[in-house]
């Protein structure tokens, strides 16, 4: 049944293959047994994948940067506020 849950996971399964692996799923400690062979795959997935640390390098420099941006444009809003409300209280 490996040899199906691997075709099953590459994307390489037939129907035949598929109803099988259906049929031998209703056990659950057949579910059990796919669902740690998923994980395996899973896990060797994430192994191989080819991080590109300069792009996650600039994702981080421009959510720093967004971020900053939002916090001086909450600033500059709050100072206005600010200044109308002593201008208020000045005339008053």
């Amino acid at each position: 049944m490996k040899e199906i849950i691997i075709k099953y996971l590459t994307d390489t399964i037939t129907i035949e293959e598929l109803t099988a692996l259906y049929k031998w799923l209703k056990k659950p400690e057949h579910q059990k047994q796919f669902k740690e062979l998923v994980k395996v795959n899973q896990r060797l997935d994430m192994g191989y994948q080819k991080i590109d640390s300069e792009k996650a390098f600039n994702r981080i420099l421009s959510e720093i940067t967004q971020k900053r941006s939002k916090v001086k444009h909450l600033y500059k809003r709050a100072f206005k506020y600010a200044a109308i409300a002593i201008l208020l209280i000045a005339t008053g």
